[in-house]
């Protein structure tokens, strides 16, 4: 993905994420976090008017943990005092072991400049 859009940020490895290593990020961004507990989802800052917004794309929950919100606070660059995390409309998978196909799926959506809660995968 980093080779098919080198303008957009983030995309690191995301066993990173577990250890805050994150490199920081300014601008677009887009990856994919694991939230410690077996789980994978993505956020970007794609489309957001500031850069403290960030969009969360997960396809199984509407809430965002603890251990993910210290990701996002390790990768993000900003001036702001809080950052403000937007659980966006995505599609949710069936069965217990596909949030990782999803996550790959909504990421490269983003950075195809597609919408994630715009398509519908066939799972």
């Amino acid at each position: 993905m980093k080779q098919m859009v080198p303008s957009v940020g983030g995309l690191q490895p995301p066993c990173l994420g577990q250890l805050c290593a994150f490199k920081i990020e300014r601008g677009k961004l887009v990856q994919i976090l694991h939230d410690g507990h077996g789980h994978w989802l993505t956020i970007s800052t794609i489309g957001a008017t500031r850069d403290a917004d960030v969009f969360v794309y997960d396809s199984l929950f509407n809430s965002v943990t603890r251990v993910v919100k210290q990701q996002v606070a390790a990768i993000l660059f900003t001036e702001q005092n809080t950052i403000e995390l937007k659980v966006m409309d995505a599609q949710m998978h069936s069965g217990s072991a596909n949030c990782g196909l999803f996550a790959i799926a909504f990421a490269i959506a983003l950075v195809c400049g597609v919408q994630p809660g715009s398509v519908v995968f066939d799972q």
